[in-house]
């Protein structure tokens, strides 16, 4: 094989490496990146309940009041 053929080859097995490598999230990086999330949501949820509580409360009072 010439020098001409292989540094393009090279060049290649360079960058698939460099891709292969960098593009892995560890199990520690995923959990803080999600983590913020995750306790958004978690008080979103309990937010959410206690407006469905407040909702059918004030839907069963409406129901008896009007009948």
């Amino acid at each position: 094989m010439s020098v001409l053929a292989s540094k393009p080859l090279l060049a290649i097995a360079v960058l698939a490496g460099a891709v292969s490598v960098s593009g892995c999230a560890t199990k520690k990086y995923v959990r803080e990146q999600i983590a913020p999330v995750s306790e958004r949501v978690a008080t979103i949820e309990t937010q959410l309940q206690q407006t469905d509580g407040t909702a059918k409360q004030a839907l069963a009072e409406a129901q008896a009041a009007s009948g």
